[in-house]
């Protein structure tokens, strides 16, 4: 039984994905991710529409990929993946600076939560996917429009 019914298991319904970054394990869990995402979307003007992208599309998708290859007991709850998909989002087309503080928080990962660090880079890899498709996009249909 899924200790987290909301959380996202391997074996558990479809609709996990949508509803396992709003869980937390706890207050301090919860209050960690929300302040990250605060700082992280007010740190930076930009497109309400790529950050939401970010927010909300990375979790599903790297939720997509947790189910696929994850079995057993394992759970996954918590808003990390979208802090780490808008970090992403930013670094992508960064100079130096939030290049910089992307290496940071990736090279500390390992010492705070081992276990989690493999789904926060893909998540981190989620933003920049999101970022380079809407470029990708624009490139397109400028040459086309």
């Amino acid at each position: 039984m899924n200790p987290h019914p909301y959380g996202i298991s391997p074996d558990g319904p479809l609709w996990q994905v949508f509803t396992f970054s709003f869980i937390h394990t706890d207050i301090w869990h919860l209050m960690l991710n929300c302040a990250a995402l605060l700082v992280l979307w007010l740190m930076k003007p930009g497109s309400v529409f790529l950050k939401l992208a970010a927010v909300l599309a990375g979790p599903v998708l790297v939720g997509l990929i947790f189910r696929e290859m994850m079995s057993g007991q394992s759970v996954m709850v918590g808003a990390s993946i979208a802090v780490y998909s808008l970090l992403g989002l930013y670094a992508a087309p960064a100079g130096i600076r939030w290049r910089l503080v992307a290496l940071f928080v990736l090279v500390l990962e390992p010492f705070t939560h081992p276990v989690a660090m493999g789904w926060h880079v893909m998540g981190f890899a989620t933003g920049c996917t999101i970022y380079f498709a809407t470029v990708a996009t624009r490139m397109l249909t400028n040459n086309h429009g």
